[in-house]
């Protein structure tokens, strides 16, 4: 669990002060106990659903390489590195994630900005793994050392990253490239690293994924893509 503690952090919601161990340390209700908008005569009032749902704040860093459980930025401490997740309670965050919907919407940031990419798959040539001295790992050996933030990422899509932060002049300071947290992979078995990797944006667990992401309906609601850099040309064969 993590603790926010008094001089560290303060929380309040809807103007109402919560208790400094609000989220932190167990697994509880902490909305249903502190959120206004959770309070009322249950049998005459509407609770919104997300109110029921036990979650816990997290260690990020360590949850991201070692769990699989799914974490999210803090909306409430969206100014500090604070993470909560719902699964780990063995609760749902889609309550909570209506809720946000409700009221969403765009912030652009520019100038100077500093941004933590997470690379979702490690194919030989487009996104790789490489050592100081310029080795490519092979690809059993960039399957072991993906979680291994301390063996960069290379390839033509880090390559293209690190142009556009040259070209930048300075409105970009820097691109750090991360592995995708276990979490969103098992979240997204099925429909591969790339949907894992972008619901990591949309969890705030970094500013934006690199490598050749197709842009689907699915991955739209998530988040936001650049303009296309590369296109794939399907077509239908019909015998």
């Amino acid at each position: 669990g993590v603790y926010l503690t008094h001089d560290e952090k303060r929380l309040t919601l809807g103007g109402s002060c919560v208790a400094y161990d609000y989220g932190s340390s167990a697994c509880l209700q902490h909305d249903l106990l502190h959120d206004p908008k959770c309070q009322g005569d249950l049998s005459t009032a509407v609770i919104p659903p997300y109110c029921f749902q036990p979650f816990c704040y997290v260690d990020a860093k360590s949850c991201k390489k070692n769990s699989q459980e799914d974490i999210s930025r803090s909306d409430y401490f969206n100014q500090y590195d604070v993470f909560y997740s719902y699964s780990t309670c063995n609760a749902t965050d889609y309550f909570w994630e209506q809720y946000l919907e409700s009221f969403a919407t765009n912030v652009s940031l520019v100038g100077g900005i500093s941004i933590t990419a997470t690379v979702p798959n490690d194919q030989y040539a487009t996104l790789n793994k490489i050592l100081p001295d310029g080795t490519i790992l092979t690809p059993r050996e960039r399957e072991e050392a993906y979680f291994d933030d301390t063996i960069p990422f290379g390839g033509i899509y880090i390559d293209y990253m690190n142009s556009i932060v040259k070209l930048s002049k300075g409105d970009i300071q820097n691109v750090t490239y991360t592995h995708t947290s276990r979490g969103s992979l098992k979240r997204y078995p099925a429909s591969s690293s790339y949907t894992g990797a972008v619901w990591d944006v949309h969890n705030e667990l970094v500013d934006m994924a690199v490598g050749p992401i197709w842009v689907t309906g699915e991955r739209l609601k998530m988040t936001s893509f650049t303009v296309p850099i590369v296109y794939d040309k399907t077509v239908l064969v019909i015998p």
